[in-house]
């Protein structure tokens, strides 16, 4: 069984994976192709491309033979202002790779299908993710018809949990993702037992979240938006325990019983501010 799975909607590190059999074969990074890093709001089709490419030269396969796709975001987990706003900016994104790509002859038939379905299907933005791939697999000079695609959407922390248990090695395993924002969850646990995962806790990102929070201190501390959470997390070991420094990071944070919400005053430029007024 060959599965491929790929970023829909396009925020951040958009990328390309495949498993063939329980075994992971490919992975790249659209910023490999694009020379942007972190590939902000970039379609992966050069990913996607190459994979399959990588997938017909290494194993015969070829694009129309893919059993499945899955998407790192769920729509069903959205609200309706959400999926709305997902489901035409991937239709804009979708209409500029077909014009980039001298695939302008159905760039327009590509969008008028995609708002069509994003509407009968009340916003489901996985029908954009079909026609994206039909317009790689078509750019390669291969056809396939949209019925032979069949799409997976995963919610975006099962993902970022599934990603932690299959590598861990362990059969039975808690997985804990702190994240900025999934769909609606900023914190969640899972227990997972012979790859079964049973979601235990969930915390939505209205009370915002630790991963922001994180964000924003990394952004006062001279980083950029995307890469200064993971320098700051890599360089934090060769730091010294600061309690003044530690105090001031708890006093963000409010602990109610099983949850927690962050003080909305230390985001933004109210973040800014007291953090440099504090001589944070």
């Amino acid at each position: 069984m060959l599965v491929i799975g790929f970023n829909w909607p396009n925020f951040h590190d958009n990328a390309v994976a495949a498993v063939l059999d329980g075994k992971l074969v490919y992975a790249s990074e659209e910023e490999r192709y694009t020379r942007h890093k972190h590939s902000p709001y970039e379609l992966p089709s050069n990913a996607l491309e190459h994979c399959f490419a990588f997938l017909k030269s290494n194993y015969g396969i070829k694009p129309d033979a893919v059993d499945a796709y899955a998407t790192n975001f769920d729509p069903k987990f959205y609200g309706m202002k959400s999926r709305a706003w997902h489901s035409f900016s991937q239709i804009s994104l979708l209409k500029d790779y077909s014009l980039r790509n001298e695939v302008a002859t159905i760039a327009y038939s590509n969008v008028i299908s995609a708002i069509t379905r994003s509407i009968t299907s009340r916003l489901d933005f996985t029908e954009s993710a079909k026609l994206f791939i039909k317009s790689i697999i078509l750019h390669m000079g291969f056809q396939i018809s949209e019925d032979e695609i069949k799409i997976f959407p995963v919610r975006h922390h099962l993902a970022h949990a599934a990603s932690a248990y299959y590598f861990s090695g362990s059969k039975t395993a808690l997985a804990l993702v702190v994240d900025g924002q999934g769909e609606t969850d900023a914190t969640t646990a899972w227990s997972v037992r012979n790859g079964e995962f049973e979601n235990i806790y969930s915390q939505d990102w209205n009370s915002l979240s630790m991963g922001y929070l994180y964000e924003y201190i990394s952004k006062y501390l001279g980083f950029t938006r995307l890469e200064g959470p993971g320098k700051v997390m890599g360089l934090a070991p060769y730091g010294k325990t600061d309690k003044k420094m530690e105090n001031r990071l708890n006093s963000l944070i409010v602990r109610i019983i099983a949850s927690y919400f962050v003080q909305l005053s230390v985001f933004g430029i109210c973040a800014y501010w007291m953090l440099g007024r504090n001589g944070f």
